[in-house]
């Protein structure tokens, strides 16, 4: 084999045309009209199944800044609320922001995520072959069946889903229903950054689903109230460990 390139050993011992190769010349055609492995042998469609996992990694990355960046615009809005200025009560929110999601990442959410949010389909432009309409369902059964469990799971692993947090009160310490209560405030948010929309829109289109009790109802509204509001604030680091605290009246 010495002497022959990378591409020519895959064509010759698999019999496939290498992708990554410059085809200029041949018709483009072609690769539409290749027949995609059956997804049970695992063979040359493990390498879309492997763009599938980057794209759904890829969006569990931004979801988790988005999370990082709408904490940061809460303690800006929300400085006169206790869950800002009380130590224990920021410290542990900013606790669970690190911690948020990583259920995502485990062997009980992860495949089970992909495969029904970043499924692997016919039609997609980034599909180097064609699967048949029963490989398409075996993905879509698989999907449906796998996902329903790890909803389930994750909601269980994370405390800011308030199908979580409001079957565990009254806690024994009385501010950690607050503290999730924020985190879920904090979720809302960053999906409204990557869907164009508000916690609080979030919140009035599916009020009628999310039950809460009457105190969060009213506390989340006066987090929507101050995230209305527009603060000039000057940021000075405080003796409080690097917290950052945050003068009114004055402009960054």
């Amino acid at each position: 084999m010495w002497g022959i390139s990378h591409e020519d050993r895959i064509e010759v011992k698999s019999g496939i045309k290498s992708p990554w190769r410059d085809r200029s010349n041949e018709q483009t055609t072609s690769r539409k009209r290749a027949k995609w492995v059956n997804i049970k042998e695992g063979k040359v469609n493990g390498l879309f199944h492997i763009i599938k996992i980057r794209e759904y990694c890829d969006y569990v990355e931004e979801h988790l800044r988005h999370v990082e960046e709408s904490w940061m615009t809460l303690r800006e809005k929300c400085q006169k609320m206790r869950f800002v200025y009380d130590d224990y009560t920021y410290w542990s929110i900013d606790h669970m922001v690190k911690e948020h999601d990583m259920s995502k990442l485990s062997p009980e959410e992860f495949i089970q995520y992909q495969r029904n949010f970043f499924p692997v389909k016919e039609g997609d432009p980034k599909a180097l072959f064609v699967p048949t309409d029963e490989q398409n369902q075996i993905e879509k059964d698989a999907a449906k069946a796998g996902f329903k469990e790890a909803w389930e799971h994750h909601k269980s692993a994370n405390g800011h889903h308030w199908q979580n947090w409001t079957k565990n009160e009254p806690y024994y310490n009385p501010y950690e229903a607050e503290c999730h209560c924020v985190c879920m405030v904090i979720d809302w948010m960053a999906m409204g950054l990557k869907f164009g929309d508000t916690a609080e829109s979030y919140y009035e289109g599916h009020k009628d689903e999310i039950k809460l009790p009457e105190w969060a109802v009213t506390f989340i509204h006066e987090i929507f109230e101050a995230l209305k509001v527009s603060t000039a604030i000057n940021q000075q680091p405080s003796c409080n460990g690097g917290r950052i605290a945050m003068k009114e009246g004055e402009t960054k």
